[in-house]
């Protein structure tokens, strides 16, 4: 038997629940809507003649765990039903999806254990740019009626808190708290939070929130390909096998990035067989791929909270040297091949870059992000207690 579903568009997206949308969550596979009253075989044998298994797998990894309950909320004597939420968050432009990709990764897994989703995309500047959506983000709790609202990021949390109809849990990612002129708006909506989720120590610390906080590093996916060897990743990425690659960890153009720092540092190698490649462009693919063709990253940002891409080299077992900045510290503390500057000085930094470009294989990074727990599946089921204490 066939179920409706949801509307589909930018602003609204409807993940998991009872039926699939006609496009699975942050996936551009056309699927069509299959009630779950349609069995796991047959699901998958049409998922194969589709070309589609990775979508099946999130489809029955939903089934299995939802019928477990792992989104399930208690509706008083009624029994329970799926748990639903409305996540707010930046719209992003430039990115697949129109999200920041760890928000994404993050509401697909939980999405697998069953909770239902909505999207509510800001695509206003400044507070005044923020605040303008609090009539829109009304009316979408009124006809969702979602159980709470998960918000990423500081003004979002607070534009979130405006409405005190359902609950809400906030995420600070670092640039809400390391910016002195957003820090006061996200004390705001810490206090007003039901729950507040902090990425790094260092963000907790400078927050200093009174009450109901979890320090919870953002997870990564973990994939097959995340262990392609360096000539295999170097020959999809068309990489001259004679060349030394050192990723950036970002844009060149991003000032917080502080690219000049990572350029002089390089220079100082003196290796015209060196380049400095900047992670601008690619799509989630391609940086893994690049991960695991180059020999090294550096990382010079002036701040940082959890930084996502120091996680995903990890998973790639791509050597690292970084300034002391956000949790980088913590992540990679006893990870082979991979250093923390004690200065911002160049020559340290490209000294360190030296000792890494003699290092042979690949790093521990994945195991050492396992054991944290940051597997977005592990962190996910951390977030799904959050929600639940929230509910209570």
């Amino acid at each position: 038997m066939e179920k409706s579903c949801a509307s589909f568009g930018d602003h609204d997206r409807l993940l998991g629940s009872h039926c699939i949308q006609q496009f699975c969550p942050f996936r551009t596979v056309p699927f069509p809507c299959i009630g779950f009253g349609t069995d796991v075989r047959s699901l998958w044998n049409y998922a194969v003649a589709k070309q589609a298994q990775a979508l099946v797998r999130a489809m029955v990894v939903f089934y299995l765990r939802g019928q477990c309950g792992m989104g399930m909320v208690q509706i008083g004597r009624k029994g329970t039903r799926v748990m639903k939420v409305i996540v707010v968050c930046r719209y992003k432009e430039n990115f697949e999806d129109h999200i920041a990709p760890f928000v994404g990764e993050q509401v697909n897994v939980l999405w697998g254990m069953g909770v239902e989703y909505r999207l509510f995309l800001i695509n206003g500047k400044g507070v005044s740019g923020y605040l303008k959506q609090l009539k829109p983000l009304k009316d979408r709790i009124r006809q969702y009626k979602p159980d709470l609202v998960h918000a990423h990021f500081g003004l979002s949390g607070l534009l979130a808190n405006l409405q005190r109809k359902v609950p809400v849990v906030t995420t600070y990612h670092g640039s809400d708290i390391n910016d002195s002129k957003v820090l006061p708006f996200s004390k705001m909506a810490m206090r007003l939070s039901s729950w507040n989720v902090f990425v790094s120590q260092k963000i907790l610390e400078i927050a200093q929130p009174k009450r109901k906080y979890t320090l919870l590093p953002c997870g990564i996916d973990i994939s097959d390909l995340q262990r392609t060897s360096k000539d295999e990743a170097r020959q999809r990425m068309h990489l001259n096998d004679a060349k030394k690659y050192i990723l950036f960890s970002g844009a060149f153009d991003d000032a917080v990035k502080n690219a000049p720092l990572a350029h002089e540092a390089v220079a100082l190698l003196q290796n015209s067989d060196m380049e400095l490649l900047e992670l601008k462009g690619f799509t989630r693919e391609e940086v893994t791929l690049l991960m695991c063709a180059a020999d090294a990253l550096l990382m010079t940002s002036f701040t940082e909270g959890s930084p996502q891409v120091i996680k995903e080299a990890m998973a790639c077992g791509c050597p690292i040297v970084s300034v002391d900045v956000g949790d980088v510290r913590e992540r990679i503390k006893g990870v082979e091949g991979c250093y923390i500057a004690k200065t911002r000085a160049p020559k340290e930094l490209s000294e360190l870059l030296s000792k890494v470009l003699a290092f042979e294989g690949k790093t521990n990074g994945l195991e050492k992000l396992i054991a944290d727990g940051l597997d977005n599946r592990q962190v996910a089921e951390k977030l799904m207690e959050i929600y639940k204490t929230c509910l209570k």
